[in-house]
C-alpha cells in the first residue's frame, strides 16, 4: 500500500506526543513537509529519468522543467548519462563526454561534448531533485527516517513554544511550562540523531577519541584524588 500524507501525520503525532493540543496541525504538515523536501530530500534525493529521442543533429537540451520534470534549479543535478539506451550492459558516458553549458544569460543546457545521437536512439538521463511535499515518493524503507525527522522538527518547535509560555508565566506554571520545554529539547535532539543513524549522516559527523591521555605531576596540589596500589 502507497505512503499517504496522513500516514506521516499520524505517525509524527504518535511521536511528539502532543496531547495539549498546543502545536497547530498546520505547523505538523509544515513540519512534514519541510522534512520532505529539505533535509531529506538532501540525503537521499529522488533518482529521476528522462529520455531524449535522437534526429541525427541535436546534441544540447535546454536543462528546464519541460525536458526535466521536476528539476530544481541549486537543487537538482545530472547523475549520469546513458547511450544508447536499452543495451544489455548500460553504455554510460565518461564525464568527459558531457558538460552543463551556462551561457552567459539565460538557461544552462545538457551539451554533449562528442556524441550526437543517431536518427531514433535514446539518449537517457538520470538526474536528482527534490521529494514530493506529500510523501508519495518516499520508499517504505525509508518512512520512518523521513518520520523522525519531521517529529524532531515539531518537538523543536513545541520547545520554543512552551519556552515562551513559561517566560510569560509566574509560578509553578512557569516551572511546569519549562520543564515540559526541556523535555521536548531533548526529544528533538533524540529524533534528529535518529533521523541521522537511518541515513548514515552520523557516520559524517567528528567521533570523540576513543580515549585520551594527559601527563599528571605527582607533585600538584590541584586536580583529584590520586590513587593509589
Amino acid at each position: 500500500m502507497p505512503i499517504t500524507f496522513s500516514d506521516f501525520q499520524s505517525a509524527v503525532a504518535e511521536r511528539i506526543q502532543d496531547a495539549a493540543g498546543k502545536l497547530a496541525f498546520a505547523s505538523i504538515d509544515g513540519c512534514i513537509r519541510e522534512a520532505l523536501v529539505g533535509r531529506y530530500s538532501q540525503a537521499r534525493p529522488l533518482l529521476q529519468i528522462t529520455d531524449f529521442t535522437g534526429d541525427g543533429h541535436t546534441y544540447e537540451w535546454e536543462i528546464s522543467t519541460d525536458n526535466f520534470p521536476g528539476w530544481i534549479a541549486n537543487f537538482s543535478s545530472i547523475a549520469d548519462l546513458e547511450y544508447p539506451a536499452g543495451d544489455r550492459d548500460p553504455s554510460i558516458l565518461e564525464k568527459d563526454e558531457w558538460r552543463i553549458y551556462r551561457p552567459s544569460s539565460g538557461t544552462a543546457n545538457l551539451r554533449l561534448v562528442q556524441i550526437v545521437p543517431g536518427n531514433g536512439q535514446i539518449l537517457r538521463v538520470r538526474y536528482t531533485a527534490p521529494h514530493a511535499d506529500d510523501g508519495s515518493t518516499v520508499p517504505e524503507a525509508d518512512f520512518y527516517g523521513v518520520v523522525n525527522l519531521a517529529s524532531s522538527l515539531a518537538a523543536w518547535r513545541l520547545h520554543a513554544l512552551y519556552n515562551q509560555l513559561g517566560d510569560s508565566a509566574v509560578g509553578g506554571d512557569a516551572v511546569d511550562y519549562h520543564s515540559k520545554s526541556a523535555e521536548y529539547r531533548l526529544l528533538s535532539q533524540d529524533l534528529e540523531k535518529a533521523f541521522k543513524v537511518a541515513f548514515g549522516l552520523d557516520k559524517d559527523e567528528p567521533q570523540p577519541a576513543a580515549s585520551r591521555t594527559a601527563e599528571w605531576s605527582p607533585n600538584s596540589e590541584s586536580g583529584g584524588r590520586k590513587l593509589t596500589h
